[in-house]
């Protein structure tokens, strides 16, 4: 009799020992399911990221070419109302 009791107990520990086995795999897919949901919410972010970043280079790069095309105009104004200050003998109009 010892020996069908002692039988019964290696059954059920090996139904214990495989339905923890079987909770431990499921909890592992699950872990591995997060894990790459979490990697392409990540990814996700980094791509916006940098299209945001190029996003704001270009629009600088442009804001930095208008003001140098600003600048250029200006430069070519002041030689011009120089140009008109000076008459024709090179002597200045204006003293100042």
């Amino acid at each position: 009799m010892f020996g069908v009791i002692s039988k019964y107990k290696l059954i059920v520990y090996e139904i214990v020992i495989i339905s923890f086995n079987e909770l431990l795999q499921g909890n592992q897919d699950n872990l591995h399911k997060e894990i790459d949901q979490y990697q392409h919410e990540l990814t996700a972010l980094q791509s916006s990221y940098s299209q945001k970043i190029s996003n704001l280079n270009k629009k600088h790069k442009q804001e930095l070419q208008n003001l140098q095309d600003e600048k250029e105009e200006y430069l070519q104004r002041i030689e011009e109302l120089e140009g008109r200050l000076l008459n024709p003998n090179g002597v200045c109009i204006m003293s100042t």
